[in-house]
């Protein structure tokens, strides 16, 4: 569905990243979550080097993440205020996959 390119689920820190190499340097880009149960994940956190900010890479970063649960059958809870108020609202393809939203009755 969405730009999953190099997305890596790591599962020891419950995160997906992406890691970014401009010049030599490498930063990384990375979605957190808790596992609420074996069907959902609550990412809860996103983080983007300031360096790196503005250029879409955690849309990139969530997209990927996305991509991955669905295809393990599994849905969202979003906890963050980032994925909620940005990211949701450009990607709404996901929609069907979010199972809540924080704020959301």
């Amino acid at each position: 569905m969405g730009d999953s390119d190099n997305v890596i689920h790591d599962a020891s820190k419950h995160r997906f990243a992406k890691s970014i190499n401009i010049d030599g340097d490498v930063s990384t880009a990375f979605v957190e979550y808790r596992e609420v149960n074996h069907e959902v994940l609550d990412f809860y956190h996103t983080y983007v080097p300031p360096a790196l900010r503005g250029r879409g890479i955690a849309e990139k970063v969530m997209n990927g993440a996305m991509d991955t649960i669905i295809k393990k059958n599994q849905k969202a809870y979003l906890s963050c205020s980032y994925l909620v108020q940005h990211w949701l609202p450009r990607n709404p393809q996901y929609s069907k996959y979010i199972v809540k939203i924080l704020g959301a009755l």
